[in-house]
């Protein structure tokens, strides 16, 4: 049996709004959709979003807890592993960067 390849990108899981359990991302409101591109899909794309531009007219208090659930078991794993790589990296600039000497 072969090994499927996933052949999204890091920053493509957080573009596209993914399938959870028996949720279809085609199926979603327009509100989670709409929370998702104003917020997560911005940082991926732009890397920032201002809270400020968020209009809360566009999503019910369903779309935000949908979302936030969507949010936990999906997007936040990928995101303290994101955060792993970088606490391992500044951990390595330390005893690797060209300026540090080990005597």
């Amino acid at each position: 049996m072969e090994r499927e390849i996933n052949k999204d990108s890091f920053l493509d899981e957080f573009r596209k709004a993914r399938d959870i359990g028996n949720r279809k991302a085609k199926d979603r409101s327009p509100g989670f959709v709409y929370i998702h591109t104003a917020t997560v899909k911005s940082l991926a794309e732009k890397g920032e979003f201002k809270v400020g531009d968020i209009d809360f007219s566009r999503f019910t208090a369903e779309d935000l807890a949908e979302y936030m659930e969507y949010y936990e078991h999906t997007l936040a794993p990928k995101v303290s592993l994101a955060n792993k790589l970088f606490s391992t990296l500044r951990s390595a600039n330390t005893v690797f960067a060209p300026s540090k000497s080990c005597y």
